[in-house]
């Protein structure tokens, strides 16, 4: 599903999660996102480029881009290309990646529900 970035997000996610929605939003000029509910065992890919931040529910968050091994010396980054990872159940994770311009996808992590 398609969202807009506006003040209309706190009514539907945690003040964490839009706080930083927004930070990221401004930083790359992203006006929209996709959003996306998972669950617990949807596996996530490790691109070069790609920019995620997880936000657990405690409202702890954790951030970290992706960028090739001969672009060294930088803090904050990985150089595994190719990686899978998985979220836990109520976390969300915001990945932002570019392709022409900066797009952003909103995970909201759930448990998997019975009979699926």
């Amino acid at each position: 599903m398609k969202l807009r970035i506006s003040k209309q997000l706190s009514k539907n996610l945690p003040a964490q999660v839009v706080n930083q929605i927004t930070r990221i939003a401004n930083d790359h000029h992203i006006k929209s996102f996709n959003f996306e509910t998972v669950g617990e065992d949807k596996v996530f890919y490790v691109g070069e480029g790609d920019r995620f931040t997880g936000i657990n529910s405690d409202g702890k968050s954790a951030s970290f881009e992706v960028v090739s091994a001969h672009n060294i010396g930088a803090s904050g980054l990985s150089h595994r290309i190719g990686e899978k990872f998985s979220m836990p159940s109520g976390s969300y994770l915001i990945q932002v990646y570019y392709y022409t311009k900066f797009f952003m996808t909103v995970y909201k992590i759930s448990s998997k529900m019975i009979g699926e």
